[in-house]
């Protein structure tokens, strides 16, 4: 078999010719990768858009209809509304003036105010008229959310939400946005005349970091389901520096007392905890003063 014999020169010009192609083959490479990051790009891009253009829709629906005297809504599906003991309708609900004028609500104004300590939206004149409406999440849910005791039956608490011109978009309050928790308890009623009576507090750190800080204090607020929401009374309780530091799943409880009032009737009360920061903390309070559930005073 005759040897294969290979001309250098043919060599030289091959290996000359692929070293001009290489280059166009690498700038291909490249604006061909160049291109799949470009489309997926514009793929997340077109994606965000479509999300975009969802939510804004989603948002669109739930504003209200320009003939809507008043609009409520909440960010927890099927929240009701309700007037004292009469339920008025579920969210997203419009009223009309006419509903306004049934209920007995002022017409002045068709907007709406939450209250400062998330019990009620109302219309009227704060201070002065404050006519109260209260939410409540569905049963499925309940837990989640900061319950407020009354007459009527179960509530939930608001953590304020949107103001509309005409309304007012409700946000419920979670009862696990600070990573701790404040509950309380009081007799099943007190009797009139009594001077005090007793609320038990049980404060519990549900959070996976230790909690600590300085100056622990507790505050109890209470009055008759009428009254305007600054005009309640209060009392501060400064507390040992036992309250300052707590690991994940420990509880601190004191007994503490109030004023009973001296009319018969049914009152809402509830507890705040404050914790403040210092240099050493490592955990204060996610998102500011912890809030309890309200529970009734039935004064009898």
């Amino acid at each position: 078999m005759s040897p294969v014999m290979i001309d250098r020169n043919e060599s030289v010009i091959a290996t000359l010719d692929y070293a001009q192609r290489a280059p166009s083959r690498t700038w291909r490479r490249i604006v061909i990768s160049v291109a799949i990051v470009v489309a997926l790009f514009a793929s997340v891009f077109a994606f965000r858009m479509i999300r975009m253009r969802q939510a804004q829709a989603a948002m669109r629906a739930r504003v209200p209809a320009p003939t809507a005297f008043c609009f409520i809504d909440s960010d927890v599906k099927g929240t009701q509304v309700f007037l004292r003991g009469h339920l008025i309708g579920t969210v997203p609900l419009s009223l009309s003036q006419a509903d306004f004028t049934k209920l007995g609500l002022p017409v002045g104004s068709p907007s709406l105010q939450s209250d400062g300590w998330g019990e009620s939206l109302f219309a009227g004149v704060e201070d002065q008229q404050e006519e109260k409406l209260m939410l409540k999440t569905p049963d499925a849910v309940a837990t989640r959310y900061l319950a407020i005791e009354t007459p009527w039956g179960r509530r939930t608490k608001i953590n304020g939400g949107e103001i509309l011109p005409n309304g007012f978009v409700c946000h419920m309050m979670p009862a696990d946005r600070w990573g701790a928790t404040v509950t309380i308890t009081a007799p099943a009623t007190v009797p009139l005349g009594s001077a005090t009576a007793n609320i038990h507090v049980v404060l519990v750190n549900i959070s996976d970091v230790r909690m600590s800080g300085s100056q622990p204090s507790l505050e109890l607020h209470w009055g008759g389901f009428d009254t305007p929401w600054r005009n309640r009374s209060y009392k501060k309780f400064p507390l040992a520096d036992v309250w300052a530091s707590l690991e994940p799943g420990e509880t601190r409880e004191a007994d503490l007392t109030i004023s009973v009032p001296t009319i018969a009737g049914d009152y809402s009360a509830f507890a705040t905890f404050d914790l403040q920061a210092d240099n050493e903390s490592t955990h204060v309070i996610r998102r500011g003063t912890v809030y309890s559930n309200s529970v009734m005073l039935r004064v009898r």
